[in-house]
């Protein structure tokens, strides 16, 4: 079997589509003849995916549920269904706790869990009837303590247990769910913060050992591969949970 024939013509949604991994995701996906709804704010990166072909850009605001659903219900009307949902829009703000304001938590909690939430929701009549697929963008740092993300790694946990909850629930339905908790990827999650406090972020991740267990931050492309691959598999199984990360290991110059 190869991707390809698996996913060729296959319906998808996936948020923050337009930069990062989710436009790694779509590129890669439509290149395999897959047809795939980016949700995300409008942006010039956005507009973009309009001249991709089998590609439909649609603007959405993940932290409102009504926007959320409007959006859901225009994809699955220009792809005539949705096979596979991927929840992969996250912010992070790695700022010492007593320096979060109450704009990160909030923004924190509705983009990385209550989008997903809210998506999943909204989509369900649709991978209900076509027996589809559940892929929600988790972190490393679930499991590895990283320095200055405790409101993120929160969110992403939240979101590794609603999965669970939702994957038994819909099991009945044929309707899977997988959970990704990938490693450090090369993209912009990071371009809006300042010069200081990255420079601060990244000595602590070394100190704390998180670097050497991450390895080199990987390429989106890469990533999107790994999850094709995570995609293309038969109908009759599901995994879980699966954790990708670099196989290049980090050392400092």
């Amino acid at each position: 079997m190869t991707h390809n024939n698996t996913l060729n013509g296959k319906r998808v949604v996936i948020t923050g589509g337009s930069k990062g991994l989710g436009r790694a995701l779509t590129e890669a996906l439509v290149e395999l003849d897959a047809r795939v709804a980016a949700l995300a704010r409008p942006s010039p990166e956005l507009t973009e995916l309009e001249q991709v072909a089998n590609a439909y850009p649609i603007p959405c605001d993940l932290e409102a549920g009504s926007s959320i659903k409007a959006a859901i219900g225009a994809a699955a009307e220009a792809l005539g269904g949705i096979d596979i949902l991927i929840n992969n829009a996250g912010i992070a703000a790695p700022v010492p706790f007593d320096m979060v304001t109450d704009e990160m938590v909030d923004d924190q909690i509705a983009v990385n869990f209550a989008a997903a939430v809210h998506t999943c929701r909204a989509a369900m009549p649709w991978l209900r009837a076509s027996q589809g697929h559940i892929l929600n963008v988790s972190s490393e740092t679930v499991r590895h303590v990283s320095p200055f993300l405790g409101v993120y790694a929160a969110t992403k946990a939240a979101l590794e247990r609603f999965s669970q909850e939702l994957r038994d629930e819909f099991r009945p339905d044929k309707v899977r769910v997988t959970i990704l908790r990938s490693g450090t990827i090369a993209t912009a999650i990071s371009e809006n913060w300042p010069r200081e406090t990255m420079d601060d972020f990244l000595d602590r991740m070394v100190k704390c050992g998180y670097r050497d267990f991450s390895g080199v931050s990987v390429p989106p492309e890469s990533m999107a591969q790994g999850i094709i691959s995570v995609l293309a598999m038969p109908a009759d199984l599901n995994l879980d949970i699966v954790e990708m990360r670099s196989a290049i290991p980090w050392f400092p110059e």
